[in-house]
């Protein structure tokens, strides 16, 4: 039976190559995920690697609380006795003081290079080059406060030398530096958008306003001493008041942070290729399915022949298990290509990681066997258990089709039970109470799983009513020919429901992404509007997320015309046990040009309250741990101190399209007891755009636009979100179109001496053409149809749940559902193409005689 599965295979090339290449592209989706992120993590790892490795312990201030895996820097120094203290003791071989925070390369075009991190190294070359990630390719270290190296990386791409002139801009406007070296990291070239900027240890601390203290101090041992010992030793002889341990842990570089966010797309990745998968096993099953139907007196001939209903479903397999092996074997290579072209578009959309030379793991390949093969044998026991139920009879019988068994009589009811669990298991995950993010997610997914799932099996009854009205403009358009495809996709419904359902899945999960992203960025445009509605114009950093200036803040001011510059400050700080943003502002000044989203019973004369005892709270904060106006809320900052407020306000959160903290309070209480290098954005009234501009010029790493231009800049990362997912996506869609084009092939052989006897009676070869390619098109624009409905509806469920918590309204993309339509078209046309071809070059004669 095995030599009959692949006799099989070979007798019927087109088809077996169309089912292979479903496999084949999600494998390839899963594979190449797994390639991309693997690279990632080797790049982070070696990031790591270098940058900590070398260093035997780190001292720092004791910090109250961590600020984050993703800040670098901090305004918490230690004094340089620290580091003679440290350099006196003899299980140290080597200790320095390190200064590392961020400053901006700004390229010969007058813009900033890179969009971030932009790490900025105070490096002693004496004492600190040993405990130095960075290794020198060209030139070296800097010695002269004029003088820098950069990162290779920025050096190849931006085409720097050494001896070239730089500008760098850190809290002050830009300064001119000669570069007299270029380093890279460990061994890893190109640090992605990220920067780096080393300069003297006397220029770093000058830069940053640390006087002649340090970020940490660096220590190395001595041979002998373990890093554990070490460590133990520094704790005992430097005291309570700081904080030793691995530079790893440490992490001053925040890599943490890059290998957490590498794991994240590679889950994401994962996930999209599994959704490829998926849309591959409605092919795979809706191919094998119609095999079987057409082989219908083969396989009952192989039964009168002595084969058992066993080897006859060991022949169906195992034809499914080859083209699995064969998809597989070949999706595992394409996948270092969809990795390359998966780079490419993350680069393109602004997320451009670090890399190393391309891993391939064996992890990779176990699991894209155990998938890809996997799903394809899985897929094909429906159809090989049908074709085990065919007697030998039926070999004698022309035109013998497969009996509908009591389980497809029962399919409807199935799936449409099917279809109300996965809806109540979405609806419980979006709407339970009292759960999080990660319990939710599971019912989510199983409930979007049932519900594609459910809607498939429902689907057949649908195709008629919608292949009636889908099918309705192409008869207008190809007469004869346009009614006969219509006929022809209500002729077999639960062929054609399938075929669909395979476009209804990418389409669904295109809406869906397409709904929430309308609802989201309408809503935060409405709230980021309503807030700078009084600002004429506002500064913020290049990258749209960096700290400005306070003089770049102050050119702004001496602008003529201009009314108020008005700033807001944010530091990181502990609010009872919660970790929190602060923000600093002028209460007196600041409703000037920022409006404010009150919750009931607080207003702007919360504002005026903000005398270094007032705090105003957003209301889900407040809400969760239990504060309400007149509650005392203590700060811890950083650093240790404490200073308490009394609650004067509360700020709608939904309506936060600036995202403002969690806690606000004045310029004066946020001086005394937090630290910021600048604001994370500066607010206007009155002045002119070409007057700012002019006055900016020296701060090349800042902006200023009109309010129009500084909203559209704050929502361009969903717009470059939504191009990775709609390109993850079109995957799925691209899957389905071969399931279109295998079932018109597999139609168009079934229905040879029909095809034969519409020629023989007139149809041109045109009409043929047409017949078949809007065939297809209604196919389609039924599996669009599906998609957009299920995707609106779990997009309305959605927004729905985080309307509670987010304020989003429910915004119809109707652009997004129009290009659906186009998209159906176009697929269905394309799909048509070879069938449509091979059925209208069909021998007449030949094919009345096709048995």
């Amino acid at each position: 039976m095995t030599k009959v599965a692949l006799k099989g295979l070979g007798l019927h090339k087109a088809r077996a190559v169309l089912t292979t290449l479903a496999v084949v592209i999600g494998v390839a989706m899963i594979s190449g995920a797994y390639v991309l992120s693997d690279t990632m993590l080797s790049a982070a790892n070696s990031l790591s690697s270098s940058a900590y490795d070398n260093t035997d312990a780190v001292v720092t201030k004791k910090q109250a609380f961590n600020s984050g895996s993703d800040t670098v820097g901090t305004a918490v120094t230690v004094p340089p006795v620290l580091l003679h203290k440290v350099r006196s003791l003899p299980q140290v071989a080597t200790a320095a003081g390190d200064i590392t925070e961020q400053a901006k390369l700004i390229g010969k075009n007058g813009k900033v290079i890179g969009t971030g991190p932009y790490f900025a190294v105070g490096l002693d070359p004496v004492n600190g080059k040993n405990l130095s990630p960075f290794k020198l390719t060209e030139g070296r270290f800097a010695t002269a406060p004029n003088e820098v190296v950069i990162d290779k990386g920025t050096a190849d791409k931006k085409h720097y030398k050494v001896g070239d002139q730089i500008k760098v801009s850190a809290i002050g406007p830009a300064k001119m530096f000669k570069v007299v070296g270029i380093t890279k990291w460990g061994s890893v070239d190109n640090f992605g958008t990220a920067t780096a900027a080393i300069f003297t240890l006397p220029e770093a601390q000058a830069m940053f306003h640390k006087g002649n203290n340090f970020n940490s101090v660096l220590v190395g041992a001595r041979d002998g001493v373990s890093q554990a010992q070490l460590q133990a030793t520094l704790r005992k002889q430097l005291g309570s008041d700081v904080t030793v341990q691995s530079a790893k842990k440490q992490d001053r570089f925040t890599l943490d942070g890059l290998t957490s966010f590498v794991k994240i797309i590679r889950g994401i990745l994962v996930a999209f290729g599994a959704i490829s998968l998926f849309v591959g096993a409605f092919i795979i099953f809706n191919t094998l399915s119609i095999t079987v139907a057409q082989r219908i007196r083969e396989l009952a001939m192989l039964r009168t022949v002595g084969a058992s209903r066993r080897q006859v479903m060991r022949s169906v397999v195992g034809e499914a298990a080859v083209m699995g092996v064969i998809g597989t074997v070949l999706g595992l290579l394409l996948g270092f290509a969809i990795a390359k072209g998966l780079q490419a578009v993350m680069t393109a959309a602004g997320l451009d990681l670090p890399k190393v030379g391309t891993v391939f793991a064996v992890r990779t390949a176990i699991v894209a066997a155990i998938v890809g093969i996997g799903v394809t044998v899985l897929a094909s026991i429906a159809p090989a258990l049908r074709a085990t139920r065919i007697e030998p009879v039926a070999a004698l019988r022309e035109g013998a089709e497969l009996p509908l068994t009591k389980t497809g009589r029962r399919l409807p009811k199935i799936g449409l039970g099917v279809t109300i669990v996965g809806l109540a298991a979405a609806a419980y995950g979006n709407f339970g109470s009292g759960m999080s993010f990660g319990e939710r997610l599971p019912f989510i997914g199983l409930g979007s799983l049932m519900l594609f799932i459910g809607i498939a099996l429902v689907s057949p009854k649908f195709v008629r009513p919608l292949a009636s009205v889908l099918g309705r403009p192409g008869e207008k358009l190809a007469g004869a020919s346009g009614i006969l495809a219509r006929r022809n996709t209500e002729r077999k419904p639960g062929r054609t429901a399938a075929t669909a359902a395979a476009l209804m899945i990418g389409i669904a999960l295109v809406t869906f992404v397409a709904v929430l992203a309308a609802s989201v960025k309408v809503t935060a445009e409405k709230s980021l509007r309503a807030q700078v509605s009084n600002s004429d114009y506002v500064i913020s950093a290049s990258d749209n997320w960096s700290p400005i200036t306070g003089q770049a803040k102050g050119a702004a001011k001496s602008v003529s015309g201009v009314a108020t510059v008005q700033g807001i400050r944010e530091d990181s700080a502990k609010a009872g046990k919660a970790k929190v943003r602060v923000d600093g502002v002028n209460p007196g000044q600041i409703s000037q040009v920022v409006t404010f989203q009150w919750k009931k019973g607080s207003s702007d004369a919360a504002l005026s309250q903000l005398d270094g005892t007032g705090a105003i709270l957003l209301d889900d904060f407040a809400k969760k741990h239990h504060y309400h106006v007149g509650s005392p809320v203590e700060l811890t900052a950083q650093s240790g101190e404490k200073t308490q407020l009394k609650v004067v306000g509360l700020m709608d959160a939904k309506l936060n399209g600036l995202s403002l903290g969690e806690v606000t309070v004045s310029n004066g209480t946020f001086g005394k007891y937090f630290h910021a290098d600048g604001d994370r954005f500066a607010f206007i009234k009155g002045g002119s755009l070409g007057d700012l501009k002019t006055a900016l010029a020296p701060y090349p790493a800042v902006k200023v636009s009109t309010t129009d231009k500084f909203v559209h800049d704050q929502l361009s990362w969903l717009d470059s979100m939504l191009a990775i997912l709609y390109v993850l996506l079109a995957f799925a869609v691209i899957v389905s179109l071969f399931g279109i084009v295998n079932t018109l092939a597999l139609s168009v052989v079934e229905r040879t001496r029909e095809i034969g006897m519409l020629r023989a009676v007139g149809m041109t070869r045109r009409q043929t053409r047409k017949m078949v390619r809007h065939e297809s098109i209604v196919t389609a624009l039924i599996g669009a149809t599906l998609g957009a409905g299920v995707g609106l509806a779990l997009g309305a469920m959605t927004v729905g749940a985080l309307n509670k918590a987010w304020g989003l309204t429910f915004q119809l993309p109707v652009g997004t559902l129009i290009a659906f339509v186009v998209i159906a078209v176009v697929a269905g046309t394309l799909a048509a193409i070879a069938p449509a071809r091979r059925a209208a070059k069909l021998d007449v004669l030949e094919a009345l005689q096709y048995v």
